[in-house]
């Protein structure tokens, strides 16, 4: 765990009108409790609060600093710093681990910066119990690319570019050397990362009314079957699996990954009239209990003032980035990839249609920055 204050001064920096500057040195901080405003001082970089926690404990030297004063801090460093790549570097400062990233232990002291081979100077930390030195992860911990060129790959790639034209762009736009093979790589390790994280942390609000169809798919000169499931008015994708047959096992199996990614049921699921559906609707969203979520089988051009048009256009779209391929390798790379990109398609790509991205219409606010693929990655980062 982190030290708690200076995380809190962080979420506070990332609210709206939470930090407002009065006088030269004077800023009002609002209450987190909801009563009222803190007033905080900088005189030649001491700062003082009018806060509790700093009047009884920061003065009597039990803390180093509130979480107004620390959040103030960050605000003003802030304003001298708009580039992405500064706020994650200010990041790093405020909230530093507080614990080895080896043995566990909390003993660690600060021993200054490393400088790395990308140039990027990141602050360095000591363990006293075993000994070892560390840097914190922030995503790209071990890598010897710049993350720039990695998120250029990976969102050339959603885009339609081949694995060999990527390779090809990075070694004319950046001067970097880097193999098909290592594009490949970066897909495979970081839509994994991104994956784990969002399915287990967003919450989406959702229209209840999913649409679920699958189409086929090349793998190794066999037919492979892309199940995908949509949110029908925020276009939110929940899930795009690749499964090698379309039984009942198969779309069962989809149907809980959508229930992961929605975090509650349905209130209608549209499908076309294969058998499976049935089978696994019944399985997994049908309930004694109501309200009871209900099944369109055979949606056609009008089904219950319903149809299909909304997730065949999103087949639209997946074809000529899965006809470029000419066909996925296995079907294990191959599910992983289309995870990438129903990633891509929910958080990266403006929709036409809705004027911004899916997961904005299912009001997910992730602060996501110019580079949105940098602070994807950058937020699959383990807290020391």
């Amino acid at each position: 765990m982190g030290n708690p204050r200076r995380i809190r001064a962080f979420g506070i920096v990332g609210q709206s009108n939470a930090i407002r500057q009065v006088e030269a040195h004077t800023f009002k901080v609002r209450s987190q409790s909801g009563n009222g405003e803190y007033v905080v001082t900088n005189g030649h970089g001491k700062y003082e609060c009018s806060c509790p926690d700093f009047q009884y404990r920061v003065k009597e030297g039990k803390v180093e600093a509130c979480k107004h004063s620390l959040a103030v801090k960050a605000y003003e460093a802030i304003q001298a710093k708009q580039d992405s790549e500064n706020l994650v570097q200010l990041y790093r400062e405020i909230v530093e681990p507080t614990q080895c990233r080896f043995c566990g232990s909390e003993r660690i002291v600060k021993r200054g910066y490393r400088k790395n081979k990308l140039t990027r100077t990141v602050p360095r930390f000591k363990c006293k119990a075993c000994g070892r030195f560390f840097v914190s992860d922030d995503g790209f911990l071990g890598t010897h690319t710049d993350p720039k060129v990695i998120a250029a790959a990976l969102d050339l790639w959603y885009r339609g570019v081949s694995l060999r034209r990527v390779a090809e762009h990075l070694r004319m736009t950046f001067g970097i050397k880097r193999s098909n093979v290592a594009v490949y790589k970066w897909l495979m390790k970081y839509i994994q990362k991104i994956a784990r994280h969002l399915d287990g942390q967003v919450q989406p609000k959702l229209s209840g009314e999913f649409h679920t169809d699958e189409m086929f798919v090349k793998c190794k000169d066999k037919i492979a079957y892309n199940f995908n499931t949509i949110d029908a008015d925020t276009r939110f994708l929940l899930a795009s699996d690749v499964y090698p047959n379309r039984d009942v096992p198969d779309t069962r199996n989809h149907f809980q990954n959508v229930k992961t990614v929605a975090k509650k049921a349905p209130i209608v699921v549209a499908t076309d009239g294969m058998q499976a559906y049935g089978e696994a609707f019944r399985k997994e969203f049908y309930t004694l209990k109501g309200p009871r979520v209900r099944h369109y089988r055979k949606v056609g051009i009008c089904t219950n003032g319903m149809n299909q048009a909304r997730i065949e256009r999103l087949h639209n779209s997946i074809r000529p980035r899965e006809s470029v391929l000419r066909g996925f390798k296995k079907v294990e790379s191959a599910d992983i990839l289309m995870t990438g990109y129903r990633i891509w398609y929910d958080y990266i790509r403006n929709h036409q249609g809705l004027r911004k991205t899916p997961c904005e219409a299912a009001e997910i606010d992730l602060h996501l920055g110019t580079n949105k693929w940098i602070d994807l990655i950058r937020k699959t980062a383990k807290p020391a």
